[in-house]
């Protein structure tokens, strides 16, 4: 491809605030908390609190669920999962509201690393999917399913091969900048 070097995103969202976060919680229940993972996530299966996850190591493989979670990869960290694993993950919404420094809308914020999502796995998706300075790559066989109820806002997207893989657009389940106004003397 062909890349402009004076293009630049227009759309820009706020970092998440990881500050006051505990760093690598212990789990409750089995799931994991909210924090900050300096090692990604060790278990095969991983379930999701509601909350705003910093992670500064690659996730490369395990089935993840989570509802009303905000996963900012930060320091260049990529979620890599190319076999035959499961990602079910909705951002904070009206259905379920935002916890502490999670983000309304938000799913994923990636600094610099790169979503890819191949192979034989699912994924059901709700949010914004934000890489500004990554890439977002969806493909494999026919065998990816899910639904991606998602805005996929990033500095490359490549769908390749024969992703089974559909993708929704609702405004209404999207990150959101609050509105603001400026006042002048």
């Amino acid at each position: 491809p062909v890349i402009d070097p004076k293009f630049e995103l227009d759309i820009q969202i706020p970092t998440p605030n990881c500050a006051g976060l505990p760093t690598d919680p212990a789990k409750v229940g089995g799931n994991y908390q909210p924090g900050i993972y300096t090692s990604g996530f060790s278990d095969k299966t991983v379930v999701l609190a509601p909350g705003l996850y910093c992670i500064d190591a690659d996730v490369k493989s395990g089935d993840i669920t989570g509802y009303g979670v905000t996963l900012y990869f930060r320091n260049g960290a990529s979620l890599k999962l190319t076999g035959n694993e499961t990602l079910n993950a909705t951002a904070p919404s009206a259905a379920h509201p935002p916890v502490g420094n999670s983000m309304m809308g938000l799913l994923m914020y990636y600094d610099t690393g790169d979503f890819e999502m191949a192979g034989n796995g699912e994924a059901n998706l709700v949010g914004t999917i934000y890489a500004p300075a990554g890439e977002v790559k969806l493909g494999g066989n026919s065998d990816l399913k899910g639904t991606f109820t998602t805005e996929i806002i990033a500095d490359h997207v490549k769908i390749h091969g024969n992703p089974g893989t559909g993708i929704q657009y609702d405004a209404s389940q999207f990150f959101q900048r609050p509105p603001t106004l400026d006042l002048m003397r």
